[in-house]
């Protein structure tokens, strides 16, 4: 019984886990347009790559003062999507982290609306994917290292 106990401890200490590539879509792994798409507005992990944006229109001397950058995800077909709403106080992004990311694949959870909410005193905004409430951003090199190696993309 010890040795059977013993060849079963050092069968299951030998075995390597296995990595299952989950596919993009549905199950809340968003990649392109087309699984952003599919996603209908549930939490989910956005793949891409960290992206200073100014949102506003006039950049010429006329512009009024810049009070901050805000960040999106750029998704690899080249789809934007947003941190925040761009009329939420939340959408200007810390000094720190728009250093730290800046340029770099990155892994966004939240939950994400295929369009961006109105805000409330009716002002133009931009009607872009985005993530509503909180967020977490992390590199995708940690984000491969806590999910077992790196997943296709």
């Amino acid at each position: 019984m010890l040795l059977a106990g013993s060849l079963f401890l050092l069968h299951i200490v030998s075995c390597k886990p296995m990595h299952v590539s989950q596919p993009p879509g549905p199950t809340g792994q968003i990649h392109s347009e087309k699984d952003l798409k599919a996603n209908n507005t549930q939490p989910c992990e956005v793949f891409g790559t960290y992206a200073w944006i100014d949102p506003r229109q006039k950049t010429t001397q006329d512009a009024p003062p810049h009070n901050g950058w805000q960040a999106a995800v750029r998704l690899q077909d080249g789809t934007i999507v947003y941190l925040q709403p761009t009329w939420e106080a939340a959408a200007i992004r810390t000094q720190e982290e728009l250093t730290k990311y800046q340029n770099k694949d990155v892994v966004v959870t939240g939950t994400l609306l295929p369009a961006s909410p109105p805000p409330p005193d009716a002002r133009a905004y931009i009607t872009g994917p985005c993530f509503v409430g909180p967020v977490s951003i992390v590199d995708r090199s940690t984000w491969d290292a806590m999910h077992g190696g790196k997943l296709d993309w």
